[in-house]
């Protein structure tokens, strides 16, 4: 309490500002230049946006501020390394190397490998150490999995690839993916609404089996996909953890804040021009951790073309959340988006759309049609203002690269995924 008026006492040295002297303070910095300047109408995210806010703007219970900023002790995150799909022994050799240059986190995919492959995958891995998240594929697989970690891997994900295989209820066990909308062109709004949608039926199976709601909720890990744009893929997060809180509150009071991994991947990244990707990765790193993610995973600019070397690209990923760890100290500021009035004005404004659009879902006897139906109508959009340059993606539609002629990979061919064909722009509108 003494703190606390210790605050007010110094605070109370400074007069506030109105909104009307804050407004004409703007006018003024704009120089001239009209306050519709700084409006912006998204058709793409679906949002208008005045990016301006004054305090009077905002009206917020206070029990809602922890949930939706993640206060945790510090703002760690781990830094996720994925083996791409090659044999047991060249994945074990890259598993090793990732972990001794930066790597906390593996994600390793055992489709198509045999149970025992597992034990030449993990030779040498101290799973005490790190942490990890497996997707396994069959009962023999996942009975090896246990034998090989039994205690050691308490911060693991062990994820079913089908729902009709066994799970291990003590730790993480159902993933639910929502870097599938973004892949396929959708919009933010689009992509927390469904990951609601599906939490919310997983949530319930795991309630009517029987299970405790912290249980249920401490099974479950998101993933999200993170974008070119820097405040709405910071807000995307706080978001989620307002309106999951939201849902888990309707079944008691014992709440838990949701894991939460950030995907960085190949939606808006270019072959032609790989240096720029650097930029691209850094910024949208940066954005996931101000919005309190638990797991970051930068895949390398070219995962998803044809026959790539990864070796360069996977080393230098991970060295971004490195510097941003070690020299920009960014794990060290707990919630660094806190307290901006415009930030939490657009949270507010994402999450009445976000949670309108999980209505639709939720009274839709077809949640994945009407998902893609809407899904295709966002990338119809994000194709056309690439396509017309009313969006600016340096090295694939607007200052191309003048060595791309060297650049030899090439995309592979997409993924189909829950939504559709994933879209990949560089494609669509190469730059040579």
């Amino acid at each position: 309490m003494k703190t606390e008026n210790t605050m007010q006492i110094f605070l109370d040295e400074f007069s506030s500002v109105s909104k009307s002297d804050w407004i004409k303070k703007i006018e003024k910095d704009l120089k001239g230049k009209p306050l519709s300047d700084i409006h912006f109408n998204d058709p793409i995210e679906e949002i208008d946006f005045v990016a301006y806010a004054h305090k009077t703007d905002l009206v917020e219970p206070k029990d809602s501020i922890t949930v939706k900023r993640g206060l945790r002790a510090t703002n760690e995150w781990e830094i996720v390394s994925v083996l791409p799909k090659v044999s047991p022994l060249e994945m074990n050799k890259l598993a090793l190397h990732y972990l001794m240059t930066g790597t906390t986190n593996l994600r390793i995919d055992l489709d198509g490998k045999s149970a025992t492959d597992w034990n030449i995958i993990t030779k040498g891995i101290q799973f005490k150490y790190i942490s990890a998240t497996v997707i396994y594929y069959s009962k023999e697989q996942l009975e090896i999995i246990k034998h090989s970690l039994g205690e050691n891997c308490t911060n693991c994900s062990l994820i079913p690839a089908s729902n009709d295989l066994p799970v291990i209820n003590s730790v993480r066990n159902f993933l639910v993916d929502g870097t599938q909308v973004q892949r396929c062109g959708g919009n933010t709004a689009q992509e927390i609404a469904f990951v609601l949608h599906e939490g919310h039926i997983k949530l319930v199976e795991l309630l009517q089996s029987g299970h405790t709601l912290r249980d249920s909720q401490k099974q479950l890990k998101f993933r999200f996909g993170v974008g070119n744009d820097y405040i709405i893929s910071t807000v995307k997060f706080r978001v989620f953890r307002l309106l999951w809180h939201k849902i888990v509150v309707l079944y008691g009071t014992d709440f838990q804040l949701p894991h939460i991994e950030a995907e960085i991947g190949h939606l808006n990244k270019s072959l032609s021009d790989p240096h720029t990707n650097l930029l691209r990765q850094t910024t949208e790193a940066m954005s996931a951790i101000a919005g309190g993610v638990q797991e970051l995973t930068i895949l390398p600019h070219n995962w998803r073309a044809k026959n790539a070397d990864i070796s360069k690209t996977q080393r230098l990923a991970t060295n971004i959340s490195l510097i941003l760890k070690e020299e920009a100290y960014l794990d060290a500021v707990v919630d660094p988006a806190g307290g901006s009035y415009t930030l939490e004005k657009l949270t507010h404004l994402l999450a009445e759309k976000s949670w309108a659009l999980l209505q639709e879902l939720s009274s839709s006897e077809v949640a994945v049609g009407l998902m893609t139906t809407k899904i295709a109508e966002i990338k119809v959009k994000r194709i056309a203002a690439h396509s017309n340059s009313e969006r600016t993606l340096i090295g694939v539609n607007k200052y191309f690269n003048p060595e791309s002629d060297k650049v030899t990979e090439v995309w592979d061919v997409p993924d189909k995924l829950l939504f559709g064909e994933e879209l990949i722009l560089e494609r669509d509108y190469p730059t040579k």
